[in-house]
């Protein structure tokens, strides 16, 4: 990998984790989501936002690069389905309140 790959791929990286706000939402949904316990319809808007998200992220560029980057010994977050799990909390209409809540909170720590 020459510096250019390189560099591209903390390119995108930032624009697509960084300057879209990507971080900065999950953090404030991790941080917020104590409040949202009772609300399934602000869940539900969470986990709606979130997901628009990745698909965006797993529909570009940035998991390919993120595994020519970290050959081996480190594991990219887009090697994980966050995508579908998301998208499979969000197609269950029957899902509990309470296990909607738990969910959402361990897919946005983890």
């Amino acid at each position: 990998m020459n510096i250019n790959t390189l560099a591209e791929i903390i390119d995108l990286f930032n624009i697509e984790i960084i300057k879209s706000g990507f971080k900065r939402d999950t953090l404030d949904y991790t941080n917020s989501i104590g409040s949202y316990q009772n609300n399934i319809i602000g869940l539900r808007n969470i986990a709606e936002k979130t997901s628009i998200k990745l698909d965006e992220i797993y529909g570009n560029d940035l998991p390919e690069m993120l595994n020519k980057l970290f050959v081996s010994k480190i594991k990219p977050f887009t090697n994980h389905p966050h995508d579908t799990a998301f998208k499979d909390l969000l197609n269950d209409k029957e899902i509990p309140q309470a296990t909607s809540f738990k969910s959402l909170v361990r897919f946005l720590i983890n």
